[in-house]
């Protein structure tokens, strides 16, 4: 079933054949396949859920499309929703109880992301994380708040955020508040997004065309919104300048 209906390598086939034994229900594990497939599961994340949670096959499929329906109304991607299926279920009660010390509110869609962090992270990796924050010149308090905002900002390395760090101090209009009160701007490309948006901002206001927005405005805005919200507006104004200063 493994190798020709959901086409896994012989290797990966043999090794959960050889973790479930000789399963008395076939059926019950192609249910469960054939349901994680149809919620957009793919095969590469398939064989690691199987890998990882052989057992997870012999369960009923319709407890587990119960706990999936969770993730789905959150609005999680198939992705996502496959990593949470690879958490063990001690350790996912264990995170839940530690994002709630925290102050998440279980039922929300950050917590969701703030459990699998918490889950993925080992104690020891934890602890560096909160050491290079507290060298950078994050408080421990600081590091809790972007966290709580953007789960995530765990998995940012430490040299992108350092670079985000002296790219927003040398405009002269940010501070480190700034990153602490928009974390997610970590998760965009400082190359692609904010170091030309910065530069465009700078120009900008040096013609007094605009007064200089929130680390969270431009980071957060699509090119098309940037574009039209700067950009445009600023060309607009600068052509009734020279329309103005033509008619006198």
């Amino acid at each position: 079933m493994l190798l020709h209906k959901y086409h896994f390598p012989p290797k990966v086939a043999s090794r959960v054949a050889s973790d479930l034994g000789r399963p008395n229900s076939p059926e019950k594990a192609d249910s469960v396949l054939s349901f994680l497939k149809e919620i957009g599961c793919s095969t590469t994340q398939l064989q690691k859920i199987v890998i990882d949670r052989p057992r997870f096959l012999l369960q009923g499929v319709e407890g587990i499309k119960v706990k999936i329906k969770v993730f789905q109304d959150l609005g999680l991607s198939p992705e996502d929703i496959a990593r949470f299926l690879l958490i063990k279920p001690d350790t996912m009660r264990k995170s839940i109880d530690k994002a709630k010390e925290m102050g998440f509110c279980p039922s929300s869609k950050i917590c969701i992301y703030a459990v699998r962090v918490i889950a993925f992270t080992s104690k020891g990796t934890w602890e560096v994380k909160l050491q290079s924050f507290r060298d950078m010149g994050f408080s421990d308090s600081d590091t809790l708040t972007m966290f709580k905002r953007f789960p995530t900002v765990f998995y940012v390395s430490m040299k992108k955020i350092d670079k985000l760090k002296q790219l927003l101090l040398a405009t002269g209009k940010f501070s480190i508040s700034s990153i602490i009160d928009s974390p997610a701007s970590l998760g965009c490309s400082i190359e692609n997004r904010l170091e030309p948006r910065l530069r465009i901002l700078g120009i900008l206001e040096s013609k007094n065309l605009i007064k200089w927005p929130s680390l969270g405005t431009i980071s957060a805005l699509t090119d098309n919104k940037f574009f039209e919200k700067f950009v445009k507006s600023a060309n607009y104004l600068s052509q009734r300048v020279v329309s103005g200063t033509k008619s006198r």
